[in-house]
Order: C-alpha cells, then sequence, then structure tokens
C-alpha cells in the first residue's frame, strides 16, 4: 500500500503529457537533422521539402537553375558543430522531461531556460522565413509552429504549475 502511494505521488509529478508530447516532436527532427549533418551533411532527408532546404547549404547553377551540390568544407565543418550541439539539447531536454518521477525545482529553471530557447529559435528562423523562400521557394512554418508550441507549453509549465518541496 506504502508503495502504490509513493508509485501514484511520483506519478502525479511527472510533466503534462502536451509537455512530453511537444518535447518528443521537437527533438525527432532536429535529431534526424543533427545526425545527417555529421554522417552526410546536404543529402536530403525523408522530411517535407528538406531536398529545396538543402539548397541553402551546397548548391550550383545549371540552366539558370539552383540545383543541389556537394557541401562546401567550411560549411559542413559548421555544420558539424551545430550538429553537436543540436544534439546535446535535444539530449538535455528528453532526459529533463523523461527520466526523472518527481518534479523539482531544478526541472522548472530547465523549463524556463528551453522555453527561452525555443522561442528565441522560434523568433530567429522566423525572422530568416523570407530568406528562406527566396532561395528555396518552400517555407519553414511548420516547423516553427511546433517550437513556439512548445516554448509556450514549457513556460506556462515553469511559471504556473505549483510545484511541492520536497520532504527532508
Amino acid at each position: 500500500r506504502v508503495i502504490r502511494r509513493i508509485r501514484w505521488s511520483c506519478l502525479c509529478m511527472t510533466p503534462p503529457l502536451i509537455l512530453q508530447i511537444t518535447t518528443a516532436l521537437t527533438c525527432v527532427v532536429p535529431l534526424a537533422i543533427a545526425v545527417r549533418d555529421l554522417v552526410s551533411p546536404g543529402t536530403p532527408l525523408p522530411l517535407p521539402n528538406d531536398d529545396k532546404l538543402q539548397l541553402l547549404v551546397g548548391w550550383t547553377m545549371v540552366k539558370n537553375k539552383r540545383v543541389l551540390a556537394p557541401v562546401p568544407g567550411e560549411m559542413n565543418f559548421m555544420m558539424s558543430f551545430g550538429g553537436i550541439a543540436s544534439i546535446g539539447y535535444c539530449a538535455v531536454k528528453l532526459v529533463t522531461v523523461f527520466t526523472a518521477l518527481e518534479g523539482t525545482y531544478l526541472r522548472r529553471n530547465l523549463f524556463l531556460l528551453f522555453g527561452v530557447i525555443e522561442l528565441l529559435y522560434f523568433v530567429n528562423v522566423l525572422d530568416k522565413e523570407a530568406f528562406t523562400k527566396a532561395h528555396t521557394g518552400t517555407s519553414i512554418m511548420p516547423f516553427l509552429f511546433i517550437y513556439a508550441l512548445n516554448a509556450i507549453v514549457y513556460l506556462s509549465d515553469a511559471l504556473l504549475r505549483v510545484r511541492k518541496e520536497k520532504k527532508k
């Protein structure tokens, strides 16, 4: 009976389901892109319009049309750093959301940080939407919507959910 109470109280402290879903969504695609950037930069993934988005990293003109080309060495170098950073950020988010069964102030602070980072990501990439559309003919708004939603979910959880102090 005591074990049931402990399990139930721990489960009550897990992050809300919406936070778990949005975290998973905002980690799956960046992890796939990060691994691609480390292993085979510029190779399109089976994601909507990813072949067109690759024109941002490596292209050449053929008959007055942009076509994919090998990624230049400088861009390859930067993409590898970006890939490693993205893997690290996603790993920290996944560990924070899915491995601990209790709600702590550390988790709250991390959620606040994640929300701010996701919001900065959204604003930064939104500012580049016109450039992306002009150079690739495709929009990145569907990806940005998920990041905006995730930022809202993280920030609202960090700022609004009540957390009880641990008993000593």
